[in-house]
């Protein structure tokens, strides 16, 4: 179908150049998509890993929190003292007050 007219000088360029105006755009924009695609994976990953390592730092907290109220009350259960301080038993990190 396109052997006898791409024989001809002319016919060889304007199908290169259709080519090209065509190719060219499309190769343009799929560059684009790939880049704003990883820029999306990435900003998604970031996100995620930052939600993951909050949530096992509040978990080790909670834990040395929990273990650390529950060495107090052995402590205070050997030495006999049924006194505690004002504020509770304390802990390894008091949770801050939420403004707003």
């Amino acid at each position: 179908m396109l052997r006898p007219h791409l024989n001809s000088t002319v016919g060889r360029r304007l199908f290169l150049s259709f080519l090209l105006v065509a190719l060219l755009p499309t190769g343009g924009l799929a560059l684009y998509a790939y880049r704003q695609v990883g820029d999306m994976l990435l900003e998604i990953n970031d996100r995620r890993l930052r939600q993951d390592s909050k949530s096992l730092g509040m978990a080790l907290i909670q834990e040395l929190n929990w273990r650390a109220h529950v060495l107090t009350r052995h402590a205070e259960h050997d030495a006999g003292a049924v006194e505690t301080k004002p504020g509770g038993a304390g802990g390894f990190c008091r949770p801050r007050p939420v403004a707003g």
